[in-house]
Order: structure tokens, then C-alpha cells, then sequence
């Protein structure tokens, strides 16, 4: 009862959390140990294939406002194993840094205002589809090639982005 109460809350938005991996001990020490090592990359995406489910692009906020900020971890490792070291993961060796000739995608961020907004169900794919979006605050601007994207949170209708590949390795 106590369950559909809550998902019936503000006219049947609400959403329950359920954490079913790293969480077992009702704590994040899973993922702080993770984090530790130097051989992990933080990252979560399963490619969109539950895009009703779960949030993805939330992560590097919550990465960045909750174990940078609140939880005192090297902001400069956080942004380095979020930049360079998966770019030189896959392959992307012109980005991952700020440097002549590195294309180089910023943010600018206000990390005393960084955070999570409330997630919401949004009904906007193919065939009357769902997304689950989880929108962010404290970026004061998103910069790619040059142009300022977002500002505040909001598009300034820029769009400089362009296929990613990743070179040619071997013949």
C-alpha cells in the first residue's frame, strides 16, 4: 500500500529507486573501492536499450556533484578518467585534453549548484515510445568546436557536433 501510494503521489509521477547493484550493503563503498583503483574507467550505459529504466546521462553529474564534491574525491582525476582515459580507451587519441590541435568539448560547471533534477517519463520515440530524463543544473555553459551549446541549461541552437570514428588501427 505504502508503495502505490507513493507512485500515485503528484498525479501518478512519482517514481520508486530501487538500486539492485553495488548498493548491498545500503551504502556506496562498492563503488568508492571501485573508484580507487586506477584501472577503472566510471562510466554506465547499456547503449539506450532501456531507456525507460534508466537514466545514463545523469551519471557524469552525479559522478561529478556526489564523489568530486560531496565526497571529496580529486576533482582532477574524476575529469581525467572521464576525458582522457576512456577517449584514449577507444581509440579517440585528437581529444580527451585541453591542447593545440585536441578537440576539446567544455563545461563550464558551478559545482556549488550541481545536481540532479527529478527524473520524469517523457513519451517522444517511435510508436509512442518512453524515456525516462533526468535533467541537470549547475552547468553554465556546454562548449564543442568553439560554440557555445548550452548556456545555463538551455540550447542556443548550436549544433557543431559531427560523427565520431575512432582511427584506423592497423592495415
Amino acid at each position: 500500500e505504502v508503495a502505490y501510494d507513493i507512485l500515485l503521489e503528484d498525479g501518478g509521477k512519482n517514481f520508486i529507486f530501487a538500486c539492485i547493484v553495488n548498493y548491498a550493503n545500503y551504502d556506496l563503498e562498492a563503488v568508492r573501492t571501485m573508484y580507487g583503483r586506477d584501472h577503472v574507467i566510471p562510466g554506465l550505459s547499456d547503449g539506450g536499450a532501456h531507456v525507460a529504466f534508466i537514466s545514463d546521462a545523469s551519471f557524469p553529474t552525479f559522478l561529478f556533484s556526489y564523489w568530486g564534491r560531496d565526497q571529496g574525491m580529486s576533482i582532477p582525476d574524476l575529469v581525467r578518467r572521464q576525458t582522457k582515459v576512456p577517449a584514449t580507451f577507444a581509440g579517440l587519441t585528437d581529444r580527451g585534453v585541453l591542447a593545440p590541435g585536441m578537440k576539446a568539448d567544455i563545461n563550464v560547471i558551478d559545482f556549488a549548484n550541481l545536481g540532479l533534477e527529478r527524473p520524469e517519463m517523457i513519451v517522444d520515440l517511435p510508436a509512442g515510445g518512453r524515456r525516462l530524463m533526468q535533467k541537470a543544473r549547475g552547468y553554465k555553459a556546454t562548449v564543442k568546436a568553439g560554440q557555445v551549446t548550452y548556456r545555463d541549461g538551455m540550447a542556443t541552437g548550436a549544433l557543431p557536433g559531427g560523427l565520431v570514428r575512432r582511427e584506423s588501427v592497423g592495415a
